[in-house]
Order: structure tokens, then C-alpha cells, then sequence
């Protein structure tokens, strides 16, 4: 379900309806029948949410005790009636928006592997993320420039801002938390690490700021959570954290590196 929805919120982000999956696996030599099943329904599951069709794919077996499962997603989407959202078309004055809450995917990883109990909202976010599909045809409507949020909100607004050529000024206390990543806060933790943790599968979007009231007038009517955190200014390729008084902070990392 996770390898599903992390390839939708790539297919939502560019304004455009989710459609085929190409599916490929490599199963464990260990594994059962019931293991097998589970997955299956899992994915039939997804499938039938989203509305997707799964097209093909290949499966196959380790041939060896110990190794890793490995499943490998290809989806397909229809694009909107402007083509797909780029990440290339933020300009001087757009307003900046994000989906949903930020963090909630790093700090489900650690409560997982450490298990902490206080953060069982943020663990199911880890495991099952939930792309903002109903903003769908209003990113394909309204947004400049969108991408999903998967590295980290601070990694992906840098990709963001080199393809448009601009710089990108991040309002650090106006980014929205959960309860649990502000539970999380007050007992000592690192906002940084929230930020830049990755796994969110959200949306970062651009917005040119005469479209913004019908924009989040729209949103609010798809119940979809919204939030504008900063604004494009000019520069070049670079992102620019604030805080309350305007004065940029430095943070240690960025998100997740592929490479």
C-alpha cells in the first residue's frame, strides 16, 4: 500500500488522475502463502481506492535464504487539461502552499523502530500515507509549480526552486504540525529533523497570489488541509528559511539524499 501511495502522490502532484500500475516483486525464498495473500489484498485494496488498474508487471524469487523483498511500482496518470505540473514555473510573488502536516512520516519511522509509544497517528502515516488526491483538478487549475513532498519538505522545496530559477522563503512557524509532531516538540525534539525527515507525501505548490482566496476557498471545500508557508521571491535556486522575525535560520541537513 505504501509503494501505491507514494507512487500517487507523484501522479497528484503534477495535477493529474492516477491510472495503471505496472507491478514488479521479488519475494523472499521464504516466503508463505499467506504472506503472499496479504499482500495481494493490501494492493486490491489501493487498487480499487485510487481507481487504478493494474496493467502487468513481473514477479520472481529469491534464490537464496536471507534477502530482502523488493517491490518496484511504475504508474501511470492522465494529465490535466494544462498538462502536467512542473516543477519549473514558480515566479516572483507567488504565494507557497503545502497539503496536509509535515514531519508525521519521519516521526512514525522513528516511533516504529524505537518503539515509542505516543505517536500512533504518526506511525500509521509512515506505513500508509495519504496523498491528497482531491486537490487533484485544483493543482492542475491553480498551482505554478508543484511537486510531492518525499526527501523532506526543505530538499524538495530546493528542487523546486533550481527547476523555476527562483528562491523559495519558507515561514518556519507557519509549516503545520500534527499534535503528535508538536507532542513530540515539547518533549524535546528537533523541528530540523521534522522538516527535512522525508516521507510525506504531500504537496508543495506555488500559486499566483490573485488566485489564492478562490484557491483556498475551493480547497476548503474538498476538506483538504492547506497551508500557505512562504512565498517566491527572487534569487536563484536556493530556499530561505525565516523565522518569526524574518531572520533566517540555519539547519543542519536538507532531507534525503538519493545519491
Amino acid at each position: 500500500q505504501k509503494s501505491v501511495r507514494a507512487n500517487v502522490s507523484d501522479i497528484v502532484a503534477k495535477g493529474a488522475s492516477p491510472k495503471g500500475v505496472m507491478l514488479g516483486v521479488v519475494w523472499p525464498c521464504e516466503v508463505t502463502e499467506g504472506q503472499i495473500q496479504a499482500f495481494m489484498t493490501g494492493l486490491a485494496d489501493d487498487l480499487g481506492r485510487y481507481g487504478l488498474s493494474l496493467l502487468g508487471g513481473d514477479t520472481t524469487r529469491h534464490g537464496k535464504v536471507g534477502m530482502p523483498l523488493t517491490v518496484s511500482i511504475t504508474m501511470t496518470g492522465i494529465s490535466g487539461a494544462r498538462g502536467p505540473v512542473l516543477r519549473s514555473g514558480a515566479t516572483v510573488g507567488d504565494a507557497l502552499f503545502v497539503t496536509g502536516t509535515i514531519g508525521n512520516g519521519w516521526l512514525g519511522l522513528q516511533a516504529a523502530e524505537k518503539n515509542w509509544p505516543d505517536y500512533p497517528a504518526a506511525t500509521e502515516t509512515y506505513l500508509r500515507p495519504t496523498p491528497p488526491v482531491a486537490l487533484r483538478s485544483l493543482i492542475d487549475q491553480f498551482a505554478t509549480a508543484s511537486l510531492d513532498i518525499s526527501d523532506g519538505l526543505i530538499a524538495d522545496a530546493r528542487h523546486l526552486a533550481k527547476a523555476s530559477n527562483v528562491t523559495l522563503e519558507i515561514e518556519i512557524d507557519s509549516v503545520p504540525l500534527s499534535v503528535e509532531a508538536q507532542h513530540y516538540l515539547s518533549n524535546g525534539g528537533d523541528l530540523a529533523l521534522l522538516l527535512t525527515g522525508g516521507d510525506d507525501y504531500q504537496v508543495l505548490m506555488s500559486v499566483n497570489t490573485s488566485d489564492t482566496d478562490e484557491f483556498c476557498s475551493l480547497a476548503a471545500a474538498e476538506n483538504v488541509k492547506l497551508t500557505r508557508i512562504g512565498q517566491v521571491v527572487g534569487g536563484e535556486g536556493s530556499v530561505s528559511v525565516l523565522n518569526k522575525k524574518g531572520e533566517a535560520v540555519t539547519l543542519d541537513r536538507s532531507g534525503f539524499s538519493h545519491f
